[in-house]
């Protein structure tokens, strides 16, 4: 029964003995987990903090191209060695501009393909999914982890860089995975355990042993991807205590047995108590654990917030822009290098002073008032300011910023100033005001020009029967009648309109011209004589030719035109004896001079300059010379249409014209007409001769101003030729039809005529008479025979108003010479 009992007992013991090992057992287990899941879990946090820490490198690159776009390889340089020089992991730093073509790297030495092969990354297969991915997010963008051409692996992170909604760029940093590894576990014993690190997509990239059995995984984010961390230990083996019970059971006797019961019962007290001070002793030991952990931690906390502070220090004193602090009462608290050239002295020199220490009393003053109007309104305000910097004096142009700062509590501490230079700004907007002028200045003369135009037409009508008719009259009247003198008188008046509306034709650029080849210096050659006696005696005619110049293509009659222009306005201003000078030169302007030099545009020109010594203009003068109607001449002594018509002669051959006078020391105008850089040929020869004489031919004469028509015919019968008139283009082309086999020489047709104008016309009659040639009439041609006043290539044209003289000669050089 003993035995039984002893046995029930032994059984008993033994099962309860196993149950409790077994207990302790899983306890013990689930304790290594808990403690494995709390170290997974600090290496994740450490891991991250050192990606977030690491990561700001290329963060603070872009923050330089973001505030600084033209950045300098120098700078570049500097600022990426610094940063390198602060984070090991980092093994090189990129920037690629707003085409995403790398442009600066360093450091170069290890980098060759980068520099050697620039690529565009958006069109790069493997980096321009992740190119474009941070670009549309506006945010850091991770690839990798993969292997380096240098060797290791690497991860890339490419930060896009933004002003505003503008993409200016990428700052590109190339990192070192197993040493940023090392750096986020250092400090942490991992020898006890086995860990790995995968990819987003599961690929095993960093590990020690094959983790078997329990393992904790984490998830860890690096930038915008997420990579898993599992940490673990190697199969356990059977726990000891368990082991040592089962060879003493199999080993032992009834006696060994009974006294097991015994030594189960101490040895459970005993286990009891142990296992209290072991739990004790481990809650002691994490606390301890915790503890140094925090401390840890902290110190790391406070050596990533110094290494932060020292980065925003380095990325304050690189931005272009002046910064600086100061209390409520107007002390300097810190400022950057920018600001220290300004006062000429450096941080520590103007930390506790006034503004009324480095500038002037006025301008510390101004700096005050903005400050107290910032402080007051408890808002920014902005305001411009001209400063000088001491350092080398020059003079910029300052949009200044001013913020009042507060504490936690809400309370004043002083005042941020940011002072961004807008020097070239405010050149920018002026020069738009100019241009802006410009163009309502041209858009007035365009007016006018129209206005012109529109009344040229039908004034020249008016003056072709006038003058036609008084050249009829004077050949018709006995040269003794004492009318002929008022006729002539009627002639002279005739012509002076006719000059006057070609005037105003030539400075609405609305002028019918034949442009030819020319050589200036014989065009001036052949007026010397003309202009000599236009300016008068008492006035010095000095000519400086350029031996070589170069020809220009221009209406040979426009350059009559200005010389004779010029040299009644210096005749004017000279007032007495004087001299006058003409000369030319080849000039050539390239891009820079041009981008200087407002009204100037490159390219080759030959110049025509026209100086006097006469009485010189102001500036109000000046701003309104090539204004219609302007003058400052007497009431009768001058139509205020010289300089406008030398104007619009230059504008309609793409030239253009500067002017220089002061009051007193006389005036000089440069033009400058663009080069003809074709070879001549003979057919663009100008012949200045002219052809005069009469005829027998027939003429088919088109006009709907009847009273021109009656005019026109005579004056040609006159002239012995045979005329058909028409008014209307219908009536030509019946006319022409009915003429059967009669030959018809010559067309002579208007241009503007309300059935169809005279070119369609002359295309119409050429269908009968194939070998016919045409000469086109009219005061105004709206561009049906010409584009901006230039004859197309072989239009013979006469304009109205003409004389019989001009209408003869005309007429002959069609009908021997023509096309």
């Amino acid at each position: 029964m003993k035995k039984i009992v002893l046995t029930g007992i032994l059984c008993i013991g033994l099962a309860a003995l196993i149950s409790i090992d077994r207990w302790q057992v899983t306890r013990w287990r689930a304790e290594k987990k808990t403690e494995l899941s709390a170290t997974a879990e600090v290496c994740r946090i450490r891991l991250e903090n050192a990606v977030i820490s690491r990561f700001n490198a290329v963060e603070a690159l872009s923050s330089l191209f973001a505030v600084r776009e033209e950045t300098k390889p120098e700078e570049f340089a500097g600022f990426a060695a610094m940063l390198l020089k602060f984070n090991p992991p980092i093994r090189a730093l990129q920037y690629a501009d707003s085409q995403t073509r790398v442009i600066y790297v360093y450091p170069p030495e290890t980098n060759e393909i980068a520099i050697s092969k620039p690529m565009t990354l958006l069109t790069d297969s493997k980096r321009g999914p992740f190119t474009k991915k941070a670009i549309a997010q506006k945010a850091a963008s991770v690839q990798g982890p993969f292997e380096l051409r240098q060797g290791g692996i690497g991860l890339v992170v490419r930060s896009p860089v933004f002003s505003g909604e503008r993409f200016m760029g990428l700052a590109i940093g190339v990192y070192d995975v197993p040493v940023l590894i090392r750096e986020a576990f250092m400090g942490i014993k991992l020898d006890e355990f086995a860990y790995r690190l995968t990819d987003g997509e599961g690929r095993l990239f960093w590990e020690s042993d094959n983790i078997s059995g329990d393992f904790q995984e984490k998830p860890v984010k690096v930038g915008d991807t997420r990579w898993t961390f599992s940490l673990g230990r190697t199969n356990y083996a059977i726990h000891p205590p368990v082991l040592i019970r089962i060879m003493i059971l199999a080993s032992g006797g009834s006696f060994l047995l009974s006294a097991l019961l015994l030594i189960l019962f101490f040895w459970a007290q005993t286990r009891s108590l142990k296992l209290i001070v072991e739990e004790r002793t481990e809650n002691l030991s994490k606390s301890n654990r915790t503890l140094v952990n925090e401390i840890s931690e902290r110190k790391q906390a406070e050596k990533a917030l110094k290494k932060s502070e020292t980065h925003l220090r380095t990325l304050i004193d690189s931005l272009p822009d002046l910064v600086w602090l100061k209390d409520s009462e107007g002390v300097y608290l810190s400022c950057n290098s920018k600001f220290e050239h300004f006062f000429g002295a450096k941080e520590a020199d103007i930390i506790g002073k006034t503004d009324y220490d480095f500038v002037d009393e006025n301008l510390a003053n101004f700096f005050r008032k903005n400050d107290k109007i910032a402080m007051a309104t408890g808002r920014s305000s902005m305001n411009e300011e001209i400063v000088t910097y001491a350092d080398d004096g020059h003079t910029e142009v300052l949009e200044t910023l001013k913020s009042p700062m507060y504490d936690q509590e809400g309370k004043l501490i002083g005042i941020l100033g940011v002072g961004r230079d807008i020097t070239r700004r405010k050149e920018q907007e002026e020069e738009k005001i100019k241009l802006e002028t410009e163009l309502q200045q041209a858009r007035k003369m365009e007016s006018i020009g129209r206005l012109a135009g529109g009344v040229a037409h039908d004034f020249n009508n008016m003056l072709s029967i006038i003058q036609g008719n008084i050249d009829i009259l004077i050949e018709d009247t006995d040269p003794l009648s004492p009318a002929i003198g008022n006729f002539h008188e009627i002639q002279k008046a005739a012509d002076h309109s006719v000059d006057l509306t070609r005037q105003l034709l030539a400075f609405a650029r609305k002028q019918t011209i034949a442009p030819k080849p020319v050589n200036i210096n014989k065009a001036v050659e052949g007026m010397l004589k003309m202009l000599g006696r236009l300016i008068g005696e008492d006035i010095e005619l000095k000519w400086i030719p350029f031996e070589t110049l170069w020809p220009i293509k221009i209406d040979p009659s426009q350059i009559d035109q200005v010389l004779a222009n010029f040299c009644v306005n210096a005749r004017d201003a000279i007032k007495g004896v004087g001299k006058v000078t003409i000369e030319t030169e080849n000039v050539s302007f390239d891009g820079a001079y041009c981008h200087d030099h407002a009204g100037f545009k490159p390219g080759d020109y030959v110049m025509m300059a026209f100086s006097d010594d006469g009485c010189g203009m102001d500036n109000n003068t000046l701003e309104n010379i090539f204004e219609p109607f302007f003058t400052t001449k007497k009431e009768g002594q001058g139509t205020g249409l010289g300089l406008a018509t030398i104007y619009g002669i230059v504008k309609q051959n793409s030239g253009f014209i500067n002017v220089y006078s002061e009051p007193g020391q006389g005036t000089t105008f440069k033009i400058y007409f663009p080069r003809y850089d074709r070879t001549i040929t003979k057919a663009e020869i100008v012949n200045s001769e002219k052809t005069t004489g009469t005829g027998h031919e027939t003429i088919l004469l088109v006009e709907d101003e009847k009273a021109i028509l009656r005019t026109a015919s005579i004056m040609l019968e006159r002239l012995g030729y045979r005329v058909l008139p028409a008014s209307t283009p219908r009536e030509a082309l019946r006319i022409a039809e009915e003429s059967g086999s009669r030959n018809i020489h010559l067309l002579m047709t208007d241009v503007v005529m309300p059935e169809m104008n005279g070119r369609d016309l002359f295309k119409k009659i050429m269908h009968s008479y194939p070998g016919i040639k045409c000469i086109f009439m009219s005061g105004y041609t709206a561009n049906v025979i010409a584009h901006h006043g230039v004859l197309d290539d072989g239009v013979e044209f006469l304009n109205k108003p003409f004389s019989k003289q001009e209408l003869a000669s005309r007429i002959r050089e069609v009908l021997d010479h023509g096309k």
